[in-house]
């Protein structure tokens, strides 16, 4: 049986904007815009997400993330990210 683990994952200040707009369900072209980069180069940064968080989509992203709401993170990026894997067998 698995169990799941939490760990605490350091991001860079523009993956942290990119989550920031990806938890808000925002398409890689409006983040770019947002952010002033060029979309291939948001898409960079979704994959390299996906490989911090050890997921293959945006919906296994969302579910693999805490946010903790009651410091007010919620409508801003974040600070704290965690990520719950299942470890063991």
């Amino acid at each position: 049986m698995a169990a799941a683990a939490e760990t605490s994952v350091a991001l860079s200040p523009r993956q942290r904007d990119v989550l920031f707009y990806l938890r808000k369900g925002m398409r890689n072209a409006e983040i770019g815009t947002l952010l002033g980069i060029k979309e291939r180069t948001v898409k960079m940064y979704v994959h390299q997400l996906f490989d911090i968080f050890d997921v293959t989509n945006r919906t296994e992203l969302a579910g693999s993330l805490r946010y903790s709401d009651e410091a007010g993170l919620r409508n801003t990026p974040c600070t704290e990210v965690h990520v719950h894997k299942n470890v063991g067998s």
